[in-house]
């Protein structure tokens, strides 16, 4: 979404007036998407992608620049108010107001990012026990954002089904025995499968295949959102980048390669402590939460998390350090 405002001479840019086009960008995003979306979703994420004081482009920004007329193109991201009722309403109980929500992929993102990396045609992938989300980057930047209702869930419910065991022994299947590449499985190894008062043998390829099936079919989804969007999304991939807890099936690199046609890594996240991808998503919440209020770059534009602080020695400093973390979770 791109909006503008204009100043009735050359001013110094603030914070209140980028939140202006924050405001901008929010009733347009708005309009343009129609009733439904205006009366069921709510603006979760506002990120400026570039801005332009007059004819100057590419100023990541603006606060502190001199001009008459300020522009922005930023990605808006919106999410069901039903979903968001449902968190606070679970947080409250627990005696936790909620403050605000962060996108799965994005903080996904913020807990693998390296400051030394350009994240350019990369495509990251969160695959989680009940939910996959993507987020598609370029020019550092995200550009597109969605999901799929697929998860660890869909696989285990499936080996449940198909192998009638417990769902115990799904889990151990898949862990001990299972591979998102099924052309990498020898046909000929057998293993045991746990049926309660009684085992049985089947081939050890079952289990993979059944994997292999589901992430396909997933992954097929996904290419087909990627080029509803940009037609050219897939041919200009340089890279996938997957985190989550299914991340860490064997040989998911290898099958992902094959399906996006782009080489697949599977991070470790920044934090060394919690260095599974596993963890990328709340590794990242916390990277996020710092990024917001970094002056250099205007990540996310909330008015909540754009307050000027005033820090001085002694308690000063202290009330001051803990209101901006009270602003930020």
């Amino acid at each position: 979404v791109e909006t503008k405002t204009s100043f009735p001479g050359i001013q110094t840019i603030t914070y209140n007036d980028v939140n202006e086009l924050k405001n901008k960008v929010k009733k347009s995003a708005l309009k343009k998407l129609g009733y439904h979306v205006k009366n069921h979703y709510e603006v979760i994420h506002i990120i400026p992608q570039e801005f332009a004081i007059e004819n100057l482009t590419g100023i990541q920004n603006p606060i502190g620049s001199h001009g008459k007329e300020l522009s922005m193109r930023a990605f808006v991201v919106f999410a069901p108010q039903s979903t968001i009722q449902t968190y606070r309403s679970i947080l409250k109980e627990a005696g936790i107001e909620l403050k605000g929500v962060v996108l799965q992929s994005i903080s996904a993102f913020y807990g693998i990012r390296d400051e030394r990396t350009y994240f350019n045609n990369i495509l990251i992938i969160c695959l989680g026990a009940g939910n996959t989300e993507y987020l598609f980057m370029k020019d550092d930047y995200p550009v597109i954002a969605d999901n799929i209702p697929f998860g660890g869930e869909d696989i285990l419910e499936t080996i449940v089904n198909m192998l009638k065991v417990s769902r115990k022994e799904a889990e151990r299947l898949v862990y001990q025995h299972g591979s998102a590449d099924v052309f990498r499985e020898n046909k000929e190894d057998v293993i045991d499968i746990n049926l309660g008062l009684e085992s049985r043998k089947v081939p050890k390829y079952y289990i993979s295949a059944i994997i292999h099936k589901k992430l396909k079919e997933k992954f097929k989804q996904i290419k087909e959102k990627l080029l509803n969007y940009d037609e050219n999304a897939l041919s200009n991939l340089s890279k996938v980048i997957l985190v989550g807890g299914l991340s860490k099936l064997k040989n998911i690199e290898l099958l992902t390669e094959r399906e996006f046609k782009a080489p697949a890594v599977v991070p470790s996240t920044t934090e060394s402590a919690y260095a599974d991808p596993s963890y990328a998503v709340v590794v990242g919440i916390r990277n996020y939460l710092v990024s917001v209020n970094d002056r250099k770059r205007l990540v996310d534009v909330k008015e909540d998390l754009t307050k000027s602080y005033s820090f001085g020695w002694g308690m000063g400093l202290w009330k001051g350090f803990l209101r901006f973390i009270m602003d930020i979770i």
